[in-house]
């Protein structure tokens, strides 16, 4: 498996790890040319109850670093993980892209609840204008009662005629609309429900010039594969949950993004060139053989693949977590 360039270009963060990682890296002068500058690493965290082996390096040295996996996410952690000491470290071949989404849900009050609470929200009113204001409301009532009075006769009527095919569509409350020349205020307001799980998709185009960089695309497409897939049980009845990745971005020797602290009052802008992702879910993984035309190798290896993969953040991020550069 080959590493990373052992240069003054290799990331910080990993020379300072207490474990040497490996990596599946392509091409080799990721990190250190000037082309290759920008790179993103995977790291590959499997289940504590995984019944992963060393078996080579088609799917990673897997060889589990021992505890908790040091994740950035915040989850509760129901069953611990394990890091690899493989990783796959890539070139940023598209924009990175993160998307923001709430969830407001549009809900209507009623016009009597709706009134009540605008008057108790309203800090302006005292308590003698709060009544005050519920008698005009009152005596607005009986001033269309008897608009009131002609809708539900009209409806009736409405809807007599129907059994015999002839009635409309208008109820009630249509036909008062129609007569007083009013809308209710149906007081309708947005109900904050959640935050949005970020998505992630990374592309690549891999063009191998020898067989070491074939190999290298093989072991890579076998490894985001195999670890996006469960186990099973020994008795088939259940399935043991996929591994999770860790994706981070690159720029020669350092993270490219902020190091933050949620304690502090102010969001960090120090390094804050691109944005932290927390703990992913490989959700989709699709690989394309060949380009417009399909060419092999005298070996049978093509001269061109894609790659293209999907990924879904498993914590719902808060402000506390945008400061820390998410």
């Amino acid at each position: 498996m080959a590493d990373l360039p052992e240069t003054d270009r290799r990331p910080e963060s990993l020379d300072s790890d207490k474990y040497t990682l490996d990596y599946l890296a392509y091409p080799k002068d990721l990190g250190w040319s000037k082309e290759n500058a920008n790179y993103v690493v995977f790291y590959v965290n499997i289940p504590q109850e995984s019944k992963l082996k060393n078996q080579g390096t088609t799917i990673g040295t897997l060889s589990p670093i021992p505890g908790m996996v040091g994740t950035s996410s915040k989850m509760v952690d129901v069953k611990p993980y394990k890091r690899l000491k493989s990783a796959i470290a890539l070139p940023i071949q598209s924009r990175p892209s993160a998307k923001y989404g709430a969830d407001w849900d549009m809900t209507s009050l009623g016009p009597v609840l709706g009134w009540a609470l605008t008057e108790s929200l309203d800090t302006s009113s005292n308590e003698d204008s709060y009544w005050k204001k519920a008698a005009d409301a009152g005596r607005s009532a009986l001033n269309v009662g008897g608009n009131v009075m002609k809708a539900v006769g009209l409806s009736a009527l409405n809807a007599a005629s129907g059994m015999v095919g002839l009635g409309g569509e208008a109820g009630t409350r249509d036909i008062f609309s129609i007569l007083s020349r009013t809308a209710i205020n149906e007081h309708r307001t947005q109900l904050f429900k959640s935050m949005r799980f970020r998505s992630f998709s990374f592309e690549y185009h891999f063009y191998p010039r020898n067989p070491d960089e074939a190999q290298q695309i093989r072991n890579i497409i076998m490894m985001f594969k195999y670890h996006m897939h469960p186990e099973t049980g020994g008795s088939n009845l259940f399935l043991t949950y996929p591994s999770e990745f860790d994706i981070v971005f690159y720029f020669g020797t350092q993270e490219n993004a902020a190091a933050g602290d949620a304690n502090s009052d102010q969001p960090s802008s120090a390094r804050q060139n691109l944005f932290k992702i927390s703990t992913c879910a490989l959700t989709d993984f699709e690989v394309d053989y060949g380009g417009d035309q399909f060419y092999t190798f005298t070996d049978g290896m093509p001269t061109e693949i894609s790659m293209r993969m999907g990924f879904m953040e498993l914590e719902l991020l808060t402000a506390d977590r945008i400061k820390e550069g998410f």
